[in-house]
């Protein structure tokens, strides 16, 4: 699968016209599970459109292709904890001015939300030291590949190693998570692009 994303960037890069297409319809699927636990549909949808231009937008920064997943996964992560906070926000304002109710279903959706943070968290605290502040670093706070090395005053290589362990490590943990494995595995009946790769390797 690394193999593939490694291709799929290049291709993007490249200026291939198929190349943004493909990216969705691989990773599509991810984001709208990940976004449908905290949002309605309608809402879900809307999301997704942010969270793939923020991608494609950062997409020329990312020194590992490899790493396509575990980006794609955090910036979906990050786009629900902004969300979430934002309408919080706003929720507590309506409140206060109209006295209006908080909805019920709203706030299940926040706490699905907050619950994935939590246990994605969780994940990220299972991680080498180092590992882990790479992944924040790159993935969540969108700072380049020099910068983390320089913040871990590491070298290139170093940081990008710690990179990839880091991103092959939390896939492997999130998917033996419940919640976070409902996330990003691919649906029911729907064949599984790790495995078909796998199988032509």
């Amino acid at each position: 699968m690394r193999g593939a994303d490694a291709e799929l960037v290049a291709a993007i890069r490249s200026g291939q016209p198929d190349g943004p297409r493909r990216l969705w319809t691989r990773y599509a699927p991810l984001v709208s599970r990940i976004l449908r636990r905290s949002f309605a549909p309608d809402d879900a949808e809307d999301l997704a459109q942010e969270v793939f231009l923020i991608v494609f937008r950062k997409l020329p920064e990312l020194r590992e292709p490899r790493a396509l997943k575990a980006f794609i996964f955090s910036t979906t992560v990050l786009t629900v904890r902004q969300e979430v906070r934002r309408r919080g926000v706003r929720r507590r304002a309506t409140a206060i001015d109209d006295h209006a109710p908080i909805m019920l279903n709203s706030m299940h959706r926040d706490f699905d939300a907050r619950e994935a943070l939590h246990r994605l968290h969780g994940v990220l605290n299972r991680l080498k030291a180092r590992d882990r502040k790479a992944f924040v670093l790159r993935f969540i706070e969108a700072m380049n590949v020099l910068d983390v090395a320089s913040v871990l005053r590491v070298s290139l290589a170093t940081a990008k190693r710690c990179l990839v362990r880091g991103s092959a490590r939390l896939i492997l943990l999130a998917q033996r998570d419940p919640l976070l494995a409902e996330y990003m595995s691919p649906p029911r009946g729907e064949e599984r692009p790790d495995d078909r790769d796998g199988r032509a390797a």
